[in-house]
């Protein structure tokens, strides 16, 4: 072997050293990252409600609205006999509060932006449906979650 052929040798070992040393870096310097993000993605309980405990709850198009969540106002609504939508009350054309108008639709008092009970846009100014959020049902709680 030639010294040239050493140090081609010698510079690819090195250029193949750095470039494992730096992927290991990468990859461990994400692992607790990625750990968290799935942990973060498991559900982060923001609210429950036992529907048995609001009547507005027990008919199609009935609907409550929590207050002060943690992530602003929830509406809750009962969008058929064994369905239910967990939504935003705010509407995202220029943030007004939605209402539920009813047994049928949600209404933007502001610019009158429609949605269905499950918070899909209809018509109107917005062209975007209402921010919704994941629940489920069991032993009559609902338990919405999200970020």
């Amino acid at each position: 072997m030639s010294d040239a052929d050493k140090t081609q040798s010698r510079r690819s070992f090195i250029t193949s050293s750095l470039a494992a040393g730096a992927g290991a870096f990468v990859t461990a310097s994400l692992l607790p990252n990625m750990a968290l993000a799935i942990l973060d993605d498991k559900k982060k309980v923001i609210a429950t409600v036992k529907i048995s405990d609001h009547k507005e709850l027990q008919e199609v198009g009935g609907n409550i609205l929590l207050e002060d969540t943690p992530v602003g106002d929830i509406l809750i609504i009962r969008s058929g006999k064994d369905k239910f939508s967990v939504m935003s009350n705010i509407c995202p054309h220029k943030k007004c509060k939605v209402k539920v108008k009813g047994d049928d639709k949600i209404e933007c008092p502001c610019h009158r932006s429609r949605y269905t009970l499950e918070g899909e846009y209809k018509y109107g100014p917005s062209k975007k449906d209402l921010k919704r959020f994941p629940f489920e049902i069991k032993d009559n709680t609902l338990t919405v979650s999200g970020s």
